[in-house]
């Protein structure tokens, strides 16, 4: 759940789905960071790191967005995910076949695309350039997840 109030004027709606966008980039990125290592497939491998680049790109974008509105992202949000990284971790432990840390990455993924969509739905009032940001990340996600049903 979000920290702010999602219905409340167009500031927080803003900084409330800007601050998804950059907490799912991050956990996105530390999930890739974590597996990368452990995958041999080179083609699996390509596009775990076009993923990875993809969440950057967005933490950049949202960065510059929460400058303009004068705000910054959430470190609570982060908290809130560290059982969600450890399960992950474990989960890996258990079985790290490329099947498997592809299962691993399209849960996280859609577990970020469902928050996204979620807040998107929620918010009102958005800047235009931060609605196509979440518009954005959504796609983002979807299509990254479709990318990887190929190696389950």
């Amino acid at each position: 759940m979000q920290i702010r109030e999602i219905y409340g004027d167009s500031n927080t709606s803003n900084a409330d789905l800007l601050n998804t966008v950059y907490q799912n980039s991050k956990t996105g990125i530390d999930s890739i960071d974590y597996i990368l290592p452990r995958i041999k497939n080179s083609n699996l491998k390509k596009d775990l790191a076009s993923q990875m680049a993809g969440y950057f790109k967005f933490i950049n974008r949202v960065s510059s967005k929460f400058d303009d509105i004068d705000e910054s992202p959430s470190d609570l949000f982060i908290l809130s995910r560290i059982p969600s990284m450890a399960y992950m971790k474990l989960k890996v432990y258990v079985d790290d076949s490329e099947s498997h840390l592809a299962e691993v990455i399209i849960e996280n993924s859609t577990s970020g695309l469902i928050e996204a969509q979620k807040i998107y739905n929620r918010c009102r009032n958005l800047d235009c350039e931060i609605s196509q940001i979440g518009c954005e990340a959504i796609y983002f996600e979807q299509k990254s997840i479709n990318r990887l049903r190929n190696y389950l």
